[in-house]
């Protein structure tokens, strides 16, 4: 199921200190909170790494409402991963009480095409993505479950 952390790059601040994993879709990747620290609609005069951590808390919520609205038969992006040439999703598609979820990227948007915190109002297509092959299948109150756990404990 899906994990985020974050681990402070002293190194090199903003890039490479958030570590993805959805195990069931081959999802394995440490990603760059650069365009969420630069984020213009929460606390826009504050770039900092715990600023990262409260606008991904706030994407989770979206994600979080995106998924409780999600009716038979919808389906939603969840960008996970902000790049200078695409954006990272989760593509969420809802068969009954389950969804089935896979991995791709788009780059329709890049990292500095938008505002991270107001992510859910972005506008894709299928047509936009380019999808992996691998997808899990869960139980829509599960994954809800999953979003708000994570939420808590960023």
């Amino acid at each position: 199921m899906l994990t985020i952390k974050f681990q402070d790059n002293l190194h090199f601040p903003g890039h490479k200190d958030i570590h993805i994993q959805y195990e069931e879709i081959h999802l394995d990747h440490w990603i760059d909170s650069y365009y969420l620290i630069l984020d213009q609609h929460m606390l826009p005069q504050i770039e900092s790494f715990e600023k990262a951590k409260m606008v991904q808390k706030h994407i989770l919520k979206n994600w979080q409402l995106m998924v409780e609205n999600m009716t038979n038969g919808d389906s939603i992006i969840l960008p996970y991963e902000l790049s200078d040439e695409y954006i990272g999703v989760l593509y969420v598609y809802q068969i009954d009480n389950f969804l089935e979820i896979s991995r791709g990227s788009t780059q329709k948007y890049q990292g500095y095409s938008f505002i991270p915190s107001l992510s859910k109002y972005l506008e894709f297509e299928l047509s936009d993505l380019r999808l992996g092959s691998f997808k899990d299948t869960v139980l829509k109150n599960d994954f809800i479950g999953v979003l708000r756990n994570l939420q808590s404990t960023l």
